[in-house]
């Protein structure tokens, strides 16, 4: 997911970006309310998540401000408060506010943020996001593009590797899904038997892509395109 990330204070902003950034989400950090929202305007399809400090000592606004100044800007994506104090928590909600966590931020606290997240994107996603229905013959199953992250062919076995750990195997040649996935910019060819969603792909280096959970993919020596595409894709994501 794309986070938008405010905290006055520089260190504990650092803190905060790096820990969501070990989970494999992509972070935009700012300690001044006026530079997230100049941020938002001109890039409003790059934030999924907003986590926003309340208290922004120095500034003429606070977090439950610039929550508003984002959802007047069209922003429907969960926004979590971080605060050291419960006081603000009633007024949180006018702002339809998905959660608020006390400071201090820790691993355990940033899971509990992106679950409560990652839930609410899913579903917002789901209502246009692409679908591939698969069947092995004794279950069929949808899968949302956004969930796939990558698919391997052995001997006219497909496996489709979810983010949620399974896989799925369907007994199909590569060439009956290939069309679909290709022609969606977050998918890309490594191999002849495998086809990857760059949004998963931490690194590409030598005849290998790695993924965000360190998983590796084979890049065969045909497909030279592929750092290029992975290089281009992640420069315009979210533009």
């Amino acid at each position: 997911m794309n986070i938008l990330v405010l905290d006055d204070d520089a260190d504990i902003l650092a803190t905060e970006a790096a820990l969501f950034a070990e989970k494999g989400q992509n972070v935009k950090a700012f300690t001044v309310a006026n530079k997230l929202i100049d941020f938002y305007d001109s890039s409003p399809n790059s934030a999924d998540v907003a986590v926003l400090d309340i208290i922004l000592n120095g500034q003429k606004t606070n977090g439950i401000d610039t929550a508003r100044q984002l959802r007047t800007r069209g922003f429907e994506g969960p926004v979590v408060f971080l605060s050291s104090s419960k006081e603000f928590g009633p007024e949180s909600y006018e702002v339809n506010a998905s959660g608020y966590i006390e400071k201090p931020v820790n691993a355990e606290k940033i899971d509990t943020i992106l679950r409560i997240a990652n839930g609410i994107v899913t579903r917002q996603k789901s209502k246009s996001e692409p679908e591939v229905i698969v069947s092995n013959g004794a279950t069929a199953r949808r899968i949302m593009f956004c969930d796939i992250l990558f698919v391997e062919v052995t001997k006219n076995i497909l496996n489709f590797h979810v983010t949620d750990g399974s896989i799925f195997a369907v007994r199909a040649p590569l060439k009956k899904y290939s069309p679909a996935l290709l022609a969606d910019k977050r998918f890309a060819e490594s191999h002849r038997a495998f086809i990857v969603n760059l949004d998963y792909v931490s690194t590409v280096s030598g005849g290998e892509a790695v993924l965000l959970d360190g998983y590796k993919v084979p890049i065969s020596k045909t497909q030279t395109k592929f750092k290029e595409k992975f290089i281009r894709y992640s420069l315009n994501r979210g533009a």
